[in-house]
């Protein structure tokens, strides 16, 4: 019986590396940083008037220690105004709206299964990462239009929005559960209408929104001495198990004895 409790405890023990770093493990983060628009009414392509707060919560499931899968749930603001730029002042439009979004996205952690290791356990890491997904923002524009007889004023936009976000970032450990970091994302939508312009404005060139920020998170793992109490928890259970096995046996063999005398 000790032995084979014994030799159990050692398969475990040994398992440690495979299942306390085995890279498949829950990771959960807040990022605070600024939101900002890039559409009919940016000329070029960007202006930092126009940033506003913005933060996400996102929560990951890691696979292999390298790839993942995320859900995101953002909260910012964006706003434009023709008067920031000559160009298209004469129009004289301005917008603000308040977005929520929820996204699923892949990412990739280029540098992640270094963080933990068969034989050396966890690494304090430095690491890149990309992503890209799908989803949709919840946003309806307060336009404000020059002339009344704007095209666009006529028009009732949708409120929901299709989105394809993409972008990347680094995580830097600070121990083995928390890290912080950076990141940039960029959110590509599926239509030109996000600021209530479409008309007046460029129908062929949908409208675009960032956000960037610093992030904070945990890693939700076991540690050793977590896995090993676990061991000897699943080590008492068995030797009670097999101890009532035994008893069992033992009852019935003198039941059969009784029986022959």
């Amino acid at each position: 019986m000790t032995s084979f409790a014994n030799i159990c405890k050692s398969l475990l023990l040994v398992a440690i590396p495979f299942v306390s770093f085995g890279q498949n493990y829950w990771e959960g983060a807040l990022s605070l940083g600024y939101t900002n628009y890039l559409g009919d009414m940016v000329a070029p392509i960007y202006t930092f008037k126009e940033a506003h707060p913005g933060a996400q919560l996102s929560l990951k499931k890691y696979f292999d220690g390298r790839h993942a899968l995320r859900a995101n749930f953002m909260y910012g603001s964006i706003s434009g105004d023709d008067k920031n730029f000559e160009r298209l002042a004469s129009r004289g439009v301005s917008f603000k709206a308040n977005l929520f979004e929820i996204t699923l996205m892949g990412e990739m952690d280029l540098y992640g299964t270094k963080r933990f290791s068969k034989n050396r356990g966890y690494n304090k890491t430095m690491s890149p990462y990309i992503f890209v997904g799908l989803g949709a923002t919840f946003a309806t524009p307060e336009v404000v239009y020059g002339d009344p007889e704007n095209a666009d004023a006529k028009i009732d936009y949708p409120g929901i929005h299709m989105i394809l976000p993409i972008g990347g970032g680094v995580k830097i450990d600070l121990k083995e559960r928390v890290f912080v970091g950076a990141e940039l994302g960029v959110r590509l939508t599926a239509s030109d209408n996000l600021d209530g312009v479409q008309a007046s404005g460029n129908a062929y060139k949908n409208d675009v929104y960032l956000l960037a920020g610093l992030t904070a998170g945990y890693r939700f793992i076991k540690r050793k001495a977590e896995i090993i109490e676990e061991a000897d928890l699943n080590m008492m259970i068995q030797e009670s198990s097999l101890s009532a096995e035994k008893k069992g046996d033992s009852d019935k063999k003198e039941d059969n004895d009784n029986k022959e005398n």
